[in-house]
């Protein structure tokens, strides 16, 4: 006989079993029709406004998500990925130094892929390295492909030209206060409002704080910090506190686009009627699954919308291959974009998939 103590144990386990059954195995709905709807509906005018009330926020679409998402994301059981996984990483072609020195006398801009987030980019007669990440390992996640340029190669190489860095957003994986002290910054960097106060030590001509819209011109050039869908989050300062964004450089020969992390909003629709941009660096990895990760991350297919929204000639696809931070595979982006050129002659123009320290010339 269970007496009624035994009961309510009893019960208190059954509902904590089945708690956890329904955090593995009953995912939540994401209605992809709806989430375009939404986005076709978002007034222009949101995009113009920095919210700022104790702590940013975006006012086209608010993030619903809580702890219990988070959890529920991380127990819930994964989806199959059926097809030849480790196939699709992209290779390592490690630039020497003496390729990065004849490069950088070369009058022709371009863009390289570092890893992650990381590229170099020549922007008329200047050099921007963006969200600039070498460690190994970044808040518990380790690095599973190795940096096309490393940091002692750029400071050997930039020794006596100014080599800028722009900064998209606090996360760990796009600002990494280690790497940074690796570098010897001889220009500027160029951070969102309320991220300055977190490079304390850290050395540059000078650490220029923007907000949404805010832009600077210098030389031949015109560089524009713009809104993005995400958020900001860092263990010493809490959420929301700092904020977030992409970059499009202006320059005689066509725009570049450079992406922070966002989810699929309409600003990049009103950003290719406002810009004439060529060329679109846009993170598009950690986005599954869909229901919990549609409002930071793209896919693929929102990935070429925003491309599409843009009216870019080139899209490169980049936050993929290097750090685990979403459900799906590592080389799973990869093997999605592979297919989709591979299907589509008329995309090989657009998608470039281009390998770490590969050089693609603009």
């Amino acid at each position: 006989m269970i007496d009624k103590g035994g009961k309510m144990y009893i019960l208190i386990i059954s509902v904590i079993i089945a708690f956890l059954a329904y955090l593995r195995y009953f995912p939540l709905g994401y209605d992809e029709d709806k989430h375009f709807e939404e986005i076709k509906n978002q007034k222009k005018s949101d995009f113009y406004s920095v919210n700022f009330s104790k702590k940013y926020f975006n006012l086209w679409k608010k993030d619903k998500r809580n702890i219990f998402h988070s959890v529920k994301w991380f127990l819930e059981k994964k989806p199959d990925y059926n097809y030849e996984k480790g196939k699709y990483f992209p290779e390592n072609k490690s630039i020497t130094k003496e390729e990065l020195k004849y490069l950088i006398k070369n009058e022709k801009g371009f863009i390289i892929w570092i890893g992650h987030n990381t590229t170099l980019i020549k922007a008329g007669e200047y050099f921007f390295l963006c969200d600039p990440v070498f460690s190994e390992k970044i808040f518990f996640t380790k690095r599973h492909t190795k940096a096309g340029i490393d940091a002692e190669t750029l400071n050997e190489v930039f020794k006596s030209k100014e080599l800028n860095v722009l900064i998209t957003h606090n996360h760990y994986d796009h600002l990494d206060i280690k790497s940074l002290k690796k570098l010897k910054i001889t220009g500027n960097v160029f951070l969102p409002a309320g991220v300055k106060k977190l490079l304390k030590g850290i050395n540059a001509q000078e650490i220029i704080e923007l907000n949404w819209w805010d832009s600077i011109e210098t030389g031949s050039i015109k560089i524009n910090f713009l809104p993005a869908q995400h958020y900001s989050h860092r263990i010493s300062q809490g959420k929301n506190s700092s904020l977030w964004g992409s970059y499009v450089i202006e320059t005689k020969n066509g725009d570049i686009f450079i992406g922070g992390d966002s989810g699929y909003f309409g600003g990049y629709k009103e950003f290719g009627e406002k810009f004439n941009v060529k060329y679109a660096v846009l993170p598009t990895g950690g986005y599954e699954t869909r229901w919990f990760a549609a409002y930071e991350h793209m896919n693929i297919e929102d990935s070429l919308n925003a491309a599409a929204d843009l009216k870019c000639r080139v899209m490169i696809p980049v936050h993929w291959g290097a750090f685990h931070l979403g459900v799906e595979p590592l080389d799973y982006t990869g093997f999605r974009f592979n297919s989709i050129v591979k299907n589509n002659e008329n995309m090989a123009d657009i998608i470039k998939l281009i390998n770490l320290g590969e050089v693609f010339y603009l």
